[in-house]
């Protein structure tokens, strides 16, 4: 019987999680995943990035709306958008 330990787990039995009892099968499905595997982690890498970017341009954002708020508060004139890029379109 083929048996592999899942981490921190009981033992598993290959051919009953891939749904067949051919070795061939059991063969073919690791093929097929460790195909799909590195695709995966490049997605997983590159939705990392993007949510890395995405929270620099939030905190970004946060910051130069705190500037907006407290130019509006002080009653000053509001520093001029459109030289950041985020002025209204």
């Amino acid at each position: 019987m083929t048996t592999a330990r899942l981490v921190n787990g009981p033992a598993l039995d290959l051919r009953r999680a891939a749904g067949s009892t051919s070795d061939a099968a059991l063969l073919e499905r690791l093929r097929t995943l460790r195909s799909i595997v590195p695709a995966m982690a490049t997605e997983i890498a590159i939705a990392r990035r993007e949510g890395a970017r995405l929270r620099t341009e939030n905190a970004r954002l946060r910051s130069r709306l705190a500037e907006v708020e407290e130019a509006d508060a002080s009653g000053a004139a509001a520093p001029a958008l459109a030289s950041t890029g985020m002025g209204l379109r």
